[in-house]
């Protein structure tokens, strides 16, 4: 695990994917997947916004998948639509699914979801 720009830490394989996902420590804490890609321009536009939300919501858990590693292959994130996404998770060990999804640049929406789900 790695960080990045935007202060999220960043996962580039299926078993740090896996690790977050399961961590029965962290069960009941928001999850947030922000699923990116190598010079995605809509990705530059939200990142000064992104980097913002770890300060913010110091309960909540941020981390990056780039979709060109190996932990896009983890089936809780497979399948992703369209980049940017992001993906709100909690109690994934006894869900196994996401609570929502967010396509786009639209970090109201975005930021919303993490409100009602923290």
């Amino acid at each position: 695990m790695s960080s990045t720009l935007t202060n999220w830490t960043r996962l580039t394989t299926q078993l740090a994917v896996d690790a977050v996902l399961f961590d029965s420590d962290t069960e009941d804490v928001l999850k947030v997947f922000c699923l990116t890609e190598i010079n995605c321009v809509p990705q530059a536009v939200i990142a000064p916004t992104l980097s913002s939300w770890p300060a913010s919501y110091s309960n909540v858990r941020f981390y990056e998948i780039p979709v060109e590693s190996d932990a896009i292959n983890n089936e809780a994130v497979a399948m992703y639509g369209m980049i940017p996404n992001v993906r709100l998770f909690k109690n994934y060990g006894v869900q196994y699914d996401y609570v929502k999804s967010y396509y786009g640049t639209n970090t109201t929406n975005m930021e919303n979801g993490i409100i009602a789900n923290r």
